[in-house]
């Protein structure tokens, strides 16, 4: 993903090439391909910082929240979707972002509990364990590992930005934003999921919410 991506707000519509990537990817895990989990992963863990950033803004317990780590719990999620996968039904862009905001809620939701109760909730300490399980520490190594030319460091830089920026957003414009940069979905398909009444009023929609975004998200270029 690159900063053109994420400034394009015209033009022709969504081929789906990066949803047919992360189904192709889904596909070949199933198939034994740990190394196709692995890139998958890594792709999805900007989305899960956006989630994660924007859900540890609406805990209402200052303290709490002073004490919640986004890292933390992007990590725990990361070991979760890889525990779901295999099971996973990848029925469109709309699906796997409902899928990974599910479980970015439910990892926010042991956080709270463990620093409201003083102990590790029990749901948490399964996290941990199915992490240790997984062999290679794959949630842990694919969190931050950076693609192409890029370091480790610059990757997760990126992805913070990306997840401050976004965080701001409301819910459907969020989604919207999301399924264009992340899948390539196409207008018509953004607008169902959305609950909009058109391919062109998602359009719109997308268009100015990188406009209002354009001067927080110039790092990404």
């Amino acid at each position: 993903m690159t900063g053109d991506v994420l400034h394009e707000a015209e033009g022709a519509d969504g081929s789906g090439r990066r949803f047919s990537v992360t189904r192709e990817e889904l596909q070949r895990f199933r198939a034994g391909d740990r190394a196709a989990g692995d890139q998958l992963l890594q792709r999805l863990r900007p989305q899960l910082d956006v989630f994660v950033h924007h859900r540890l803004r609406r805990v209402t317990n200052a303290t709490v929240r002073s004490r919640l780590s986004a890292d933390d719990v992007v990590q725990d999620a990361m070991a979760v979707a890889w525990t779901k996968l295999p099971t996973f039904d990848c029925g469109g862009p709309g699906a796997m972002l409902a899928w990974l905001r599910a479980i970015a809620e439910h990892q926010v939701s042991d956080h709270v509990d463990h620093w409201l109760m003083q102990k590790r909730a029990p749901a948490r300490e399964q996290v941990l364990v199915d992490r240790a399980a997984s062999g290679d520490g794959l949630a842990t190594g694919i969190a931050a590992r950076g693609s192409g030319p890029r370091t480790e460091a610059e990757e997760r830089e990126r992805s913070r930005l990306m997840a401050k920026a976004l965080a701001d957003l409301e819910e459907e414009t969020q989604l919207i934003v999301m399924m264009r940069v992340f899948y390539d979905a196409s207008w018509d398909e953004i607008a169902a999921t959305a609950s909009i009444k058109s391919g062109d009023a998602a359009r719109k929609r997308y268009a100015r919410a990188l406009r209002s975004l354009g001067p927080t998200l110039q790092g990404l270029r």
